[in-house]
């Protein structure tokens, strides 16, 4: 826990606050999550692919990527609303 309150506090020491903070932070999201959800997606299809059985796996497919997308929005929700932006 103490290596994410050290970065947190560096990161508050280096990037001043305001409309650079929050555009690098949210930036930084958008740019990140696009090929991870990508991937994500990618490997989880070749791992139903690879165990073509069942036809509930397909079910389950949707129903994990229905899950994942909540959440998703979710944390990128409380992440932007985390950043304070005094416009």
């Amino acid at each position: 826990m103490e290596h994410k309150s050290v970065a947190l506090d560096l990161w508050r020491q280096c990037i001043p606050a305001g409309l650079l903070r929050y555009c690098l932070r949210t930036g930084i999201v958008i740019v990140v999550s696009v090929p991870f959800w990508y991937l994500m997606f990618d490997c989880y299809l070749r791992l139903i692919w690879a165990d073509r059985r069942d036809a509930d796996q397909l079910r389950g497919l949707w129903r994990t990527l229905w899950e994942q997308s909540l959440l998703a929005m979710q944390a990128t929700h409380f992440f932007l609303a985390a950043a304070t932006c005094p416009l």
